[in-house]
């Protein structure tokens, strides 16, 4: 579909399902480290809840000192629904997933998205605004970034949006963008938390698909991972290893051993083989750190230990095993598995400005009248794109 389509077009396409409803259309944005080109817009038409629906994706841009500069992330979003407060849950949650999307497309952080508009349209007509909210909080500051990836994006949340474990996929892919959206060194244990918890919304439906490729049963996938029948475990009282029983013949506790699961061992190794590609160590280091944070068991230092290429190497491991679930095809995965997409984006620093940043001499610091970073226009010299067209960066005049 071309961005020319008309919102009047959109709505009679929507109106195919039942000429007698509402439509209503949602407006959201957000700050993102990701953007549509200037005068672009990406559409995506699918069937929700509602019917037929769609969103459509563009940046807003400013001119600052006579340059054209990307800001915020915008969607639009359209459905046909039976009252107001359906449709605004629907499209909020629509435009939701529609970012999260975008964002593992990308690799890219984003701030959460916020409802700017929120209105409906009877007869293809606009009637009134049900919610209207101003552009008062934009960031001071225009991010750099990435530029969407359009045909691969689409690709990417067609094939997701057709899943049949969807809401799973939509779970992982949701911590996922928790992640990038946190992303960077001080922020190691919630990134641990959020790419953990995406590993366990995943590994159910990775499980499954091995299960369905192999034609194997449980039991034959254990027997293909050798894991012995009869676990040996310690016992809590006394500590002898013996099989998983009730009452331990040597103290005679009734407190059978932990974790004998058969399955749950099966579960663990298809964690670590297939969605971490057998790399044990970073498997075995996210784990651990991040059992020892949602149980209360470690502790910060624990954290630091971890080095943060273990969060690289796992958001990478994520991102191919969400592409290996959804089969995605070979076309789309050269672009969004290569630069600079098969990396995290990262903030550059901010802008510098007056004298900061120059060198001081110690306890000779003049206390300055007013707050730098509030008071401080940032003067814009350029927007500059990298030769491929999929990156720019936003230059600061530094006098």
């Amino acid at each position: 579909m071309q961005s020319t389509t008309s919102l009047k077009d959109l709505i009679d396409q929507i109106r195919l399902a039942n000429p007698t409803g509402t439509v209503y259309m949602g407006m959201y944005r957000a700050d993102s480290r990701f953007a549509v080109p200037d005068g672009g817009a990406y559409m995506y038409g699918f069937l929700g809840q509602f019917g037929r629906s769609f969103t459509v994706i563009q940046t807003r841009y400013e001119e600052i000192e006579g340059v054209r500069v990307p800001r915020e992330l915008i969607y639009f979003c359209l459905c046909l629904a039976e009252n107001r407060e359906a449709a605004a849950n629907y499209l909020y949650q629509t435009a939701a997933h529609v970012h999260s999307i975008c964002c593992l497309s990308a690799n890219a952080g984003s701030s959460v998205i916020v409802e700017t508009l929120f209105t409906e349209f009877p007869y293809a007509q606009w009637k009134k605004f049900t919610r209207r909210f101003p552009f008062s909080d934009i960031p001071y500051f225009p991010l750099g970034g990435r530029f969407l990836a359009k045909e691969q994006t689409i690709k990417l949340a067609g094939k997701i949006w057709d899943h049949p474990r969807r809401e799973r996929l939509l779970l992982a892919i949701s911590q996922y963008e928790e992640a990038l959206r946190l992303w960077k060194t001080g922020a190691a244990p919630l990134l641990c938390l959020h790419l953990w918890m995406a590993v366990e919304s995943i590994s159910e439906v990775v499980l499954e698909k091995v299960l369905a490729d192999k034609a194997y049963t449980m039991d034959q996938l254990a027997d293909f991972y050798k894991i012995p029948h009869t676990q040996q475990s310690k016992c809590k009282s006394c500590g002898n290893e013996h099989e998983q029983i009730v009452i331990c013949p040597a103290c005679k506790s009734s407190k059978p051993p932990t974790k004998n699961d058969r399955k749950y061992h099966v579960r663990a190794r298809v964690k670590r083989e297939v969605i971490f590609q057998g790399d044990s160590e970073t498997y075995n280091l996210i784990r651990h750190a991040s059992d020892g944070l949602e149980h209360g068991s470690g502790t910060f230092a624990d954290i630091w230990k971890v080095d943060f290429s273990i969060y690289e190497k796992t958001a990478r491991y994520l991102r191919l095993a969400i592409f290996d679930l959804i089969a995605l095809e070979e076309p789309e995965r050269l672009v969004l598995d290569s630069a600079p997409y098969n990396t995290v984006y990262l903030s550059p620093r901010p802008p510098e400005a007056q004298d900061f940043g120059k060198p001081v001499v110690p306890y000779d610091v003049t206390v300055p009248k007013q707050d730098w970073y509030a008071f401080y226009t940032p003067k814009v010299a350029e927007v500059k794109e990298t030769a491929d067209k999929r990156s720019f960066s936003v230059r600061y005049e530094t006098s």
